[in-house]
């Protein structure tokens, strides 16, 4: 269900259910899970590209599930998946069209950047079933703030591309036929940046994540003080004054 594919630095993803409209089932989420937790144990990858195929990225929750009496247990799969990128070491490109809905809002929220067509709606789906995204909730609020957040999820309504860009569950809208060339290309510019850089980053959104200014001042400094002393750095440094001089 989950179909992987890989090009060079980067790993793409697919949600591989499109005659389900790619409805997360157990499996499914299982799978994705295990690829998700494969790929940040590789350090020869550097950028995950999510993306879907069919029409619609995800319909959310496959509610054909819903009504299993060990599916409270078996959902705890959703807890891992709907927060993972909160802690993921990997910057996550989500390139999305069509429908999102449910807790599929939350999986492309906890994307870092996300790609989307102009054809794409948001929808937090839960309360029109008289449920609310428990799981889901957080992710969704830490992207676009929990006032926005819960407005969605009281009201259950469709959120346009143009909205989603304003909202911040979208940083770019293209044309449906060029979703998916947009977000591998910048895939691919991330992946050649060094990879210690991006992960040292992201480490310190994470760490520095609820701490008060000064403290996240005097952790920026580490972060920095070690970045200076890094070849990497240094000899790009090197090599730009090099070009610098030649004019």
């Amino acid at each position: 269900m989950i179909k992987t594919t890989r090009e060079g630095r980067v790993l793409r993803l697919t949600l591989n259910r499109p005659e389900k409209r790619n409805a997360l089932n157990i499996e499914m989420c299982r799978d994705l899970v295990t690829e998700l937790r494969r790929a940040e144990a590789d350090e020869s990858l550097g950028v995950i590209l999510l993306d879907a195929a069919g029409p619609s990225f995800c319909s959310g929750m496959d509610l054909s599930e819903i009504l299993d009496p060990e599916m409270a247990r078996k959902a705890d799969i959703h807890e891992e998946l709907f927060t993972l990128g909160r802690n993921y070491s990997k910057p996550i490109v989500a390139a999305v069209q069509g429908a999102i809905f449910g807790g599929a809002v939350a999986l492309v929220a906890s994307a870092h950047i996300t790609v989307a067509a102009e054809d794409v709606r948001f929808c937090c789906t839960e309360i029109h079933i008289g449920m609310w995204p428990y799981v889901a909730f957080r992710s969704i609020a830490e992207a676009i703030g929990e006032r926005h957040a819960a407005e969605l999820a009281l009201t259950g309504r469709v959120v346009s591309a143009a909205e989603a860009l304003d909202l911040g569950l979208a940083h770019r809208i293209v044309s449906v036929d060029q979703v998916s060339e947009t977000a591998t290309r910048l895939a691919v510019q991330m992946a050649a940046f060094d990879a210690d850089a991006l992960l040292q980053g992201l480490l310190f959104i994470q760490q520095t994540r609820g701490m008060d200014w000064e403290q996240a001042g005097l952790v920026a400094r580490q972060f920095r003080d070690r970045a200076f002393k890094s070849s990497a750095f240094r000899k790009a440094v090197q090599e730009f004054l090099a070009r610098q001089s030649r004019g």
